[in-house]
């Protein structure tokens, strides 16, 4: 029962080196890889930075071509991204303008298509 889990993990670190290959090969700086927020476990896959804006990209892997791997990228897991991305931008000595990217990889290692969406979130609204 571990394999296919473990299959998937590697499957995973091999898109989001594919991810960061084709970011650098569009012009964009990978400042970090898997930066994590806190002391939780959850991470930002990758950030990146193109001129003065800051890119916080979201990496998500599938072998099955029915399953489209933009759309698990739900509303928890976007509310994770904007607070982890802002705690990023508060350590920053500059400000920066930034945005939410989500890069989705499906096939295998050999075999894949990526397709990357720009801009893909907004932050959602906060009641105070």
């Amino acid at each position: 029962m571990d394999k296919p889990r473990n299959q998937a993990y590697e499957w995973g670190e091999q898109a989001e080196e594919l991810a960061a290959d084709y970011l650098r090969a569009k012009g964009y700086t990978v400042r970090e890889r898997r930066w994590r927020y806190g002391a939780s476990k959850k991470e930002i896959d990758i950030i990146a930075q193109q001129d003065d804006t800051m890119i916080f990209v979201e990496v998500k892997a599938r072998t099955d071509s029915d399953t489209d791997p933009l759309e698990a990228v739900d509303s928890r897991k976007m509310r994770f991204l904007c607070f982890a991305a802002d705690a990023y931008l508060n350590e920053q000595e500059h400000d920066y303008f930034y945005r939410f990217d989500i890069i989705g990889i499906s096939g295998t290692p050999a075999d894949y298509s990526l397709r990357h969406i720009e801009d893909a979130f907004l932050p959602p609204l906060m009641a105070r």
